[in-house]
């Protein structure tokens, strides 16, 4: 299953790791946008629960991802809908006023 995959490749010793190397390796990434890369391999393995383990795998995809497109000029970035957990309003800030406010100087008869 797409979890044991993930499990396993995603372990901290030698062999699980050359695994996953050659696994994302063989991964056709070259010419497609990094989020349907992503889907590629997500369709191979699924992340793990544990957030050492997932930043383990997503490090080999990006190297993978890397080495499949570095002869190109820039690599194509599509356009993912901003999730309302982010924030909605996803206009730019208008200029605000940040100047600090004046300082008054106090009256010597409200000096006791």
């Amino acid at each position: 299953s797409p979890a044991s995959v993930g499990e396993f490749l995603s372990d901290n010793k030698i062999f699980p790791l050359q695994c996953c190397r050659e696994l994302l390796s063989r991964l056709e990434l070259r010419g497609h946008p990094i989020t349907s890369a992503l889907c590629e391999m997500l369709t191979v393995l699924q992340l793990p629960k544990e957030g050492q383990r997932i930043e383990r795998l997503l490090e080999f995809y990006a190297e993978m991802f890397f080495e499949a497109n570095v002869e190109r000029k820039e690599v194509e970035v599509e356009e993912v809908p901003a999730s309302p957990l982010l924030g909605t309003n996803s206009s730019p800030r208008e200029e605000e006023d940040v100047t600090p406010p004046t300082t008054r100087p106090t009256p010597a008869s409200a000096i006791v």
